[in-house]
C-alpha cells in the first residue's frame, strides 16, 4: 500500500491568522498528522505544490519562507524513510508506526525541539528541579523568538545578545537572564555532543554568565529571637515560621530537603539524608530546637517527619488520594513545589506581622552562613554545614571574609535564648 506524504495548513488560524504548517501522512487509508514548528499565512503557502511561498521581499520574511521549506523538505525525507524501512521489513504496519518513529527520533536541530526533548529525558530521569530549568528556558524562548524556529547551526552571538535584550525589556533581573544565559548554553553544549549543533562554532563568545553579587539577605539575632517567641494568633503562620526556623536551626537546610525528610532519616539524634541538590549524603545532629519542631508537627500516618510534603499534596490535583512515601517521584516534586509556593506565600504575611523585608528560606540559609561568619567560624566549616561543594558558592553568602578558629558551630549559632 502506498504511503502520501503531503505537508499542509492547518485549518484553525492563531490570534495572528497564522496557521500550523502540518506534515499529512495516509497509509492504507489512515490519516496521522505531523506538526511542524512553523506557523505560515494561508497566502504564504501553495496548496497545490506543498510550498512555503514569499508575499514580500524582507529579509526576515524570506528567512523564514526557505526555512520552512527546508523543514518541509527534511521532514519527508525522513518520513519516506521511515516509511520505506518498514516496507522493507515484510511485515503490515499502519501510519501510527511511521509517525511514531518519527516522533521518537524528532528534528532535534532546533532549539525548541531539542530543549523539550532534553526536559522529558531529565524528568524521566527523577532530575525534576534541572528539567524545570530547561522548561523555563524553553517558554522564554518561545516568546522571544514568536513565530520563528532557530536551528542550533543559526544561532550567533547577535541572536544571543537579542535574546538577552529581549528579557531585560520584559523586566527580567541581571542574575534571571543570566540563569537564562547559561541554561541556553548548556542546552547549546547538550546539542554538540548530540550532534545536532556545530562543534566548531560558539554563539557566546562575549557573554558574561557572572551572576550579580547576591544581596545581603541575612537577619538579625534580634529578629529571630522575635520570630522564635511570638505567637501569631493563626496556626498556618506558626507553621510557616517553624519551617523558617528548622530550615535556620538545621544548618542552613534547604526547603527542598526539608520537604522529602523522612521519619526514618532520623535516627540516632541526627538527621540523615541526601541533597536533592546535589545527592551528597548529609547529616545534621538533632538539636532539641529541631526536636521541638518535628514532635510538635509528628503525624503518626504521615511517613515525612515535617507538614511541607501533606500541605504541597492538598493544594495539588491528588489532594484526594491518600499520602504514601512510594508515590512517583513527578507527584512528589509536585507536592513540593506546591507546598513552596503555599509557605512563601505565609511567609510574606509573617514578614508584614513583625516588619521586617520578605522572609524566605534562602534567607534562612543566609542567616547561618552570616551568623557562623561573625562567630569566626573558618569558611570551610561554613561550607560543610551548608552542604555547598565549593567554598566559592560559599563565599557568594558573604560580605565580609575574616579568618576565624572556631569549629563547633551549629550549636552557637542556633541559641538565640
Amino acid at each position: 500500500m502506498k504511503t502520501s506524504i503531503t505537508p499542509r495548513l492547518n485549518y484553525r488560524p492563531d490570534s495572528a491568522g497564522r496557521r500550523a504548517l502540518i506534515v499529512q501522512v495516509i497509509h492504507n487509508r489512515r490519516r496521522s498528522i505531523l506538526t511542524t514548528p512553523y506557523r505560515l499565512r494561508p497566502e504564504e503557502f501553495d496548496a497545490r505544490r506543498g510550498r512555503a511561498v514569499a508575499t514580500n521581499r524582507g529579509k526576515a520574511h524570506l528567512t523564514l519562507i526557505r526555512e520552512a521549506n527546508e523543514c518541509i523538505e527534511e521532514y519527508i525525507r525522513q518520513l519516506r524513510a521511515i516509511a520505506d524501512r518498514l516496507h522493507g521489513i515484510g511485515k503490515p504496519y499502519t501510519v501510527s508506526d511511521i509517525t511514531g518513529t518519527y516522533k521518537l527520533g524528532g528534528d532535534n536541530r532546533y532549539v525548541e525541539i531539542f530543549a523539550e526533548h532534553v526536559a522529558r529525558e531529565l524528568e524521566n530521569a527523577g532530575r525534576f528541579g534541572t528539567a524545570r530549568s530547561y522548561r523555563s528556558l524553553l517558554s522564554a524562548w518561545v516568546k522571544f523568538a514568536a513565530h520563528r524556529q532557530w536551528r542550533f547551526s543559526q544561532l550567533d552571538g547577535g541572536t544571543v545578545s537579542a535574546f538577552a535584550a529581549y528579557l531585560e525589556s520584559r523586566g527580567r533581573k541581571r542574575n534571571t537572564v543570566t540563569f537564562y544565559l547559561r541554561t541556553l548554553h548548556a542546552l547549546y553544549n547538550r546539542a554538540r555532543v548530540y550532534g545536532c549543533a556545530p562543534i566548531h562554532r560558539d554563539p557566546f563568545p562575549n557573554v558574561s554568565f557572572k551572576p550579580a553579587r547576591t544581596p545581603k539577605l541575612a537577619v538579625d539575632r534580634g529578629l529571630l529571637r522575635i520570630l522564635a517567641t511570638s505567637d501569631f494568633g493563626d496556626r498556618e503562620l506558626n507553621e510557616a515560621r517553624d519551617m523558617f526556623l528548622f530550615s535556620f536551626y538545621a544548618r542552613g537546610m534547604s526547603f527542598v530537603d526539608i520537604c522529602y525528610l523522612r521519619k526514618e532519616d532520623i535516627r540516632g539524634g541526627t538527621l540523615h539524608y541526601e541533597r536533592q541538590k546535589t545527592h551528597q549524603p548529609f547529616s545534621v545532629a538533632l538539636t532539641p530546637q529541631l526536636q521541638e519542631i518535628i514532635s510538635r508537627y509528628d503525624d503518626p500516618a504521615s511517613p515525612w517527619a515535617l507538614p511541607c510534603m501533606g500541605r504541597g499534596m492538598i493544594r495539588s490535583a491528588f489532594r484526594n488520594e491518600k499520602m504514601a512515601g512510594d508515590m512517583p517521584p513527578g507527584k512528589l516534586y509536585t507536592f513540593y513545589r506546591m507546598a513552596l509556593q503555599y509557605y512563601i506565600t505565609q511567609l510574606k504575611k509573617v514578614s508584614r506581622r513583625v516588619g521586617c523585608r520578605r522572609l524566605t528560606f534562602n534567607v534562612a540559609r543566609h542567616t547561618w552562613a552570616t551568623e557562623a561568619r561573625g562567630m569566626g567560624v573558618p569558611m570551610p566549616h561554613i561550607s560543610e554545614g551548608l552542604g555547598h561543594t565549593s567554598e566559592r558558592t560559599t563565599r557568594c553568602y558573604l560580605a565580609q571574609l575574616d579568618s576565624g578558629t572556631v569549629d563547633r558551630i551549629n550549636e552557637k549559632v542556633t541559641k538565640l535564648y
